[in-house]
């Protein structure tokens, strides 16, 4: 936002403790905005920033803002003039055009009391202090203890007290980064001394993409002799979060409870192998303080690295080291003392950097002319639901925890948030996301009454409803932002006429996809055609049914179903995630063998749309048997319709039971 005009605001509220509020107005592409019918072209952006570690950036069309809508209203009324682009000349002036701060907080943070902000002083030091606080949380530069464990020893006093280095070690530093000479090093030195070598000559440099690290090599800064603590080599390294312990052939066993440090809170163990071979490898352990969160990538067991890039790249690159120390920044301990960090940098930024007056005291009136003095009297603003609004539109709704012919057994309060990119819910109880797919994986859904299944990735389903809807208007409005940024479509009811006895006239793959269909016969009559899926059978989902048992249910007479039309060019809509899915790739014949048919214990080949499930995990997977077991055996169970085959994940959050998302 530095390189927009914008106002900053800054606070102390009462129950959100010090605030920071940064907020622009911003032209949108004039074609762009004409082409989405838009009055104005104007987008109002915005930083809010909370002393607890959160902020959230967003930003409102400043037509949905009520004020702009009376101010159309009244323009409308004495026939205002359009201008050369095509917009109302008097809604579009100029982008000087005054901040509604009070109307825009009121609709995007109504638990803040506006009135305790102040204009932040538009100094360049303000901007600067800004800047800093939003860089918090960015870390760019790491600084990384690396001790020489040699052969017999495994205590701290051992490894700093050895002098010097080995041939192994120095190997193995060469692997780490670059050797630099200290004085007169112009880059990220880590808290060395780069004047007057008091922490020694030469240190371990390294940088990759973005990131810098320097490592703290215990042989190369100062020995002691007279000192058994080694005080000024664990200055450095005991204050390092991250520490790597390079073990020689025959050193002991590390145990993390001899290192006598607060801040030391992951050790990454490398053990050389046939050290000074040409056969060198190296195996690598990871031990963590039991409050550090589980990190990646996981270390693969009894596994040895030789000695190459792929190592290098393994223990730097693919940030074994550095997501280690990001995820310490996680823990509870670092997290607060981060939080207070915070706390005290924003109340400096609203006692010593803000104009002595708040917000205008004259905007309320006028906001209490547009908005209404009572909540329930003002107009709701108004919501654009085409894919230009990148962000997320909210509604609130409840989620089916279990549902059988659209019967309620529990529900969870959740707010659905779908933005161009991604559908999320999160339960509104404890602000813990529940569910988040990219939009591309929707494939479409069905409506009834104020009810919604949502069918995603491989048609598994979700349910929800809408919540003080009886005219239906909310859930109109969510499959209308549904249609503007999936690929997915309303499903279609079909009544499938045949004899049981007869052999379907239309092939099915295992995930309901139609292959082909007999022209003229009465599936075709009914309207099923290629590249059509079928994700529904007699009220039965087909990602809970066998291959064997869905085509059971489909032999049944006057069978009926719910289909998602093919795409216009007809292949069907998919939703798979996984670029290395064969559906994805091409790379498996789409046609189930018309002479396959189903014995126990037999399974049809893989087709398109999933990754191909083990024989062992289809045999345990709890699927639906039975008609009368598939209709009522179910238990109430406190779970999201959220089944995937591998519990992969999905945008950062994994396809799982609820009970297993909220762990």
């Amino acid at each position: 936002m530095l390189c927009l005009a914008h106002q900053n605001y800054f606070g102390i509220d009462e129950n959100l403790g010090p605030v920071a509020i940064s907020i622009a107005r911003d032209k949108l592409d004039v074609i762009q905005a004409r082409l989405s019918n838009l009055s104005s072209p104007y987008v109002y952006r915005i930083i809010i920033r909370l002393s607890d570690l959160s902020t959230f950036r967003g930003s409102i069309i400043e037509e949905s803002l009520p004020s702009y809508q009376l101010t159309k209203e009244q323009a409308q009324t004495v026939s205002q003039p359009m201008s050369p682009t095509g917009f109302a000349s008097g809604l579009v002036s100029s982008s000087s055009t005054k901040i509604p701060v009070k109307e825009i907080l009121e609709l995007v943070i109504p638990e803040l009391t506006s009135s305790c902000l102040k204009l932040a002083v538009p100094l360049p030091r303000t901007e600067e202090m800004l800047l800093k606080l939003d860089e918090q949380a960015i870390y760019t530069r790491y600084k990384v203890g690396v001790l020489l464990c040699k052969a017999n020893q495994c205590t701290e006093e051992h490894m700093y007290n050895n002098e010097f280095s080995t041939p192994a070690f120095e190997e193995f530093l060469d692997i780490l980064g670059d050797r630099i000479r200290l004085k007169g090093f112009d880059k990220y030195k880590g808290g060395l001394d780069n004047k007057g070598d008091s922490t020694g000559t030469h240190s371990v440099y390294t940088t990759y993409q973005q990131y810098e690290i320097m490592f703290h090599v215990s042989t190369m800064l100062p020995f002691t002799p007279s000192n058994r603590q080694q005080l000024a080599r664990k200055r450095h390294i005991g204050n390092d979060i991250v520490t790597i312990i390079f073990q020689e052939p025959g050193a002991m066993p590390f145990n993390a409870q001899t290192m006598r440090s607060h801040f030391q809170h992951v050790f990454i163990i490398v053990r050389a192998v046939d050290a000074g071979t040409d056969n060198v490898q190296y195996s690598i352990a990871v031990t963590r303080f039991k409050d550090v969160p589980v990190f990646g990538p996981p270390v693969p067991a009894n596994y040895l690295f030789p000695r190459s890039q792929e190592f290098r790249e393994f223990l730097l690159t693919k940030k074994t080291v550095i997501n280690a120390e990001n995820a310490v920044h996680k823990s509870a301990k670092f997290a607060q003392m981060a939080a207070r960090t915070r706390r005290e940098f924003m109340r400096e930024l609203a006692e010593n950097h803000c104009i002595s007056h708040s917000i205008e005291s004259s905007s309320v009136k006028i906001t209490s002319k547009i908005l209404g003095n009572k909540r329930k009297d003002r107009p709701k603003p108004k919501v654009f639901l085409e894919a230009f609004n990148h962000g997320a539109v909210v509604w609130d709704v409840q989620v089916l925890t279990e549902l059988e012919n659209f019967s309620l057994c529990s529900t969870i309060d959740c707010y659905l948030g779908i933005s161009v990119d991604y559908l999320v819910m999160i339960e509104r109880s404890s602000n813990i996301t529940l569910f988040c797919t990219a939009t591309h994986s929707v494939i479409g859904w069905t409506s009834q009454g104020n009810s919604l299944k949502l069918y995603y990735d491989h048609a598994d389903v979700i349910i929800l409803r809408t919540v003080d809807d009886d005219d239906g208007l909310i859930l109109n409005d969510i499959i209308t932002r549904l249609k503007m940024v999936t690929k997915g479509y309303e499903t279609q009811e079909m009544i499938l006429r045949h004899n049981p006895s007869d052999v379907l006239d239309f092939r099915i793959q295992y995930e309901g996809i139609v292959n082909d269909v007999d022209m003229y016969g009465p599936s075709w009559l009914a309207g099923l055609r290629q590249g059509s899926r079928i994700v529904e059978i007699s009220k039965v989902s087909v990602a809970s049914l066998t291959y064997p048992k869905m085509l059971e249910f489909l032999k049944n007479a006057n069978t009926r179903v719910l289909v998602i039309p093919p795409l216009e060019d007809g292949s069907p809509r998919r939703g798979c995630e996984d670029p290395h899915c064969p559906a994805v790739r091409g790379e498996v014949t789409p046609i189930i063998p018309t002479d396959w048919v189903p014995h126990s214990g037999t399974f049809p080949p893989h087709l398109p749309g999933r990754s191909p499930p083990s024989y062992e995990t289809v045999m345990h997977r709890q699927r639906s048997g039975t008609i009368a077991e598939s209709l009522t055996g179910s238990k109430c169970k406190r779970e999201l319709k959220v089944q995937t085959e591998t519990g992969e994940r999905v945008s950062g959050y994994s396809s799982k039971s609820l009970d297993e998302l909220r762990s």
